[in-house]
């Protein structure tokens, strides 16, 4: 699947929309709102089932999936020393697998029916009904955005959490993740499988180790959680106890490589081993086994595989670490 940015379409779709959307001419005045809409391009990611389904059936698939969880309120832990309009977040119910899917399924679809519309309009010969469906399409896309958005704000309070200190604070996170969030719901692709938490953990965290890059800060500290990760990036096995300090700069360099030098599997690996994944904690590799269904010793062999390849990384940025 890919980003599709979408400035012309085939005839086919073009008849395809011209069919769905009635054709009733509309004053001169409206001219210059469908310029308007036909300079804004519309994003979204195709998938080919998008041709075979309609409003209708998108509707029933996400009715079938079941959007929330049943989780008891007991369940529902609110960190302390939140303020009130971050701890209701906690009150929303977080989305079930199948039913994340169906919603971001059916906000990709809604853009792709708004794009066949936008293609068919014609600035010239403005029809009423095309520039409606245009915008309750869109409109409709939007409504499920805030709805995935809503659901997972709680994931940026936990990151901002994790991150939030002297030099950057809380709710400055905060609003940056939300920022970060929102566009990574833009680019989440449903149909490869994974949950959209890990993919907004990664775009987040990442984020926020670029932050601190660029803010150019010359003090250098140890970052406990990155170190633990870097020191066995650089480790031989005669020198497992020789600690290094990174700086901001030096952390966010080699972090933002997760998605350069990995795949996604991969990724989630490490992200979880040293507890910068959506658990929030180091995990072993037995309940890494059981999640993804592999085996233990497969996982490990990953988890090796893929801290070889990061090393290379290592190797170019910084020789002489890895040269003691």
């Amino acid at each position: 699947m890919s980003m599709v940015l979408v400035a012309s379409r085939t005839k086919t779709a073009q008849r395809s929309s011209q069919s769905a959307c009635a054709k009733k001419s509309v004053s001169p005045e409206q001219r210059e709102e469908v310029l308007q809409l036909l300079q804004e391009e519309i994003a979204y990611i195709h998938n080919g089932e998008f041709e075979h389904l309609d409003i209708d059936t998108i509707e029933q698939l996400v009715q079938e999936a079941g959007i929330h969880r049943r989780q008891p309120s007991s369940e529902t832990t609110i960190p302390d020393g939140l303020p009130a309009y971050l701890a209701n977040l906690y009150t929303i119910p977080l989305l079930t697998a199948e039913g994340e899917a169906a919603l971001f399924r059916k906000m990709n679809y809604l853009k792709y029916r708004a794009n066949l519309c936008r293609v068919a309009l014609d600035p010239d010969r403005p029809q009423r009904k095309l520039t409606q469906n245009l915008r309750r399409f869109l409109e409709a896309a939007d409504g499920v955005r805030n709805l995935l958005a809503e659901s997972n704000l709680r994931l940026v309070v936990s990151i901002a959490r994790r991150f939030a200190g002297p030099r950057f604070s809380f709710e400055e996170l905060v609003s940056e993740g939300n920022m970060i969030l929102m566009k990574a719901i833009e680019k989440f692709d449903y149909s490869r499988g994974y949950r959209f938490s890990t993919y907004a953990t990664h775009s987040v965290q990442r984020h926020f180790f670029r932050h601190f890059r660029n803010a150019k800060r010359r003090n250098t500290h140890e970052v406990a959680m990155a170190d633990e990760y870097l020191n066995e990036l650089s480790d031989n096995s005669e020198q497992e106890s020789d600690k290094f300090e990174f700086s901001d700069a030096q952390v966010g360099e080699i972090l933002a490589q997760l998605d350069e030098q990995l795949d996604e599997r991969e990724q989630y690996i490490i992200q979880e081993r040293f507890g910068i994944g959506p658990s929030g904690t180091a995990r072993t590799l037995q309940s890494l086994s059981q999640e993804l269904h592999v085996s233990k010793e497969r996982v490990r062999q990953l988890h090796h595989k893929a801290i070889a390849k990061l090393r290379k990384g290592l190797d170019r940025l910084f020789p002489d670490m890895m040269s003691v």
